[in-house]
């Protein structure tokens, strides 16, 4: 089941996150898969929160999207750049190395004309401020956008 939260945080959090994340100076790091290695896609990667531990002094930022008393698995954000025209990453489950169910989370930082898809065929369309919820089992995909960069980030825990 996809649980969608449209305007999720309020106006002035949203504000905040969304002009550093998409702010010149915020760290972006390139990664030459989309999500397997020699999948043919490439991405800009940040992580917040990997192996146990904030890994960024943006953590801060993610504050107010995982929800209280959860444990954190990991906390990514992906930038795919504007293309040409769509292309879809391969279906995935994010956290593979996990051998018992848990909660993935999307949040779209911007809104464009790229989006997510269920390996059922249901599709999720990129707007800013919007979170999606779904069990981790789901395998989902990005498909890349034509109008602007893709900026979301990607929360995996336990509730």
């Amino acid at each position: 089941m996809i649980n969608i939260h449209d305007d999720f945080l309020d106006k002035k959090e949203f504000a905040k996150v969304s002009k550093n994340i998409l702010g010149e100076w915020f760290p972006w790091y390139f990664n030459d898969n989309g999500v397997y290695p020699g999948d043919g896609h490439w991405q800009f990667v940040h992580s917040f929160y990997t192996k146990n531990q904030p890994s960024s002094q943006f953590i801060e930022l993610t504050r107010d999207l995982v929800p209280e008393n959860s444990v954190l698995i990991r906390i990514k954000a992906n930038c795919t750049t504007k293309a040409e025209s769509p292309s879809q990453l391969p279906f995935h489950i994010d956290c593979t190395w996990l051998e018992r169910e848990y909660t993935t989370s999307i949040f779209y930082v911007n809104t464009n004309n790229g989006f997510t898809v269920f390996e059922n065929g249901e599709k999720i369309e990129s707007v800013a401020n919007r979170l999606i919820t779904f069990p981790s089992s789901m395998k989902h995909t990005g498909i890349t956008s034509t109008d602007d960069r893709r900026v979301l980030i990607n929360f995996n825990y336990f509730e």
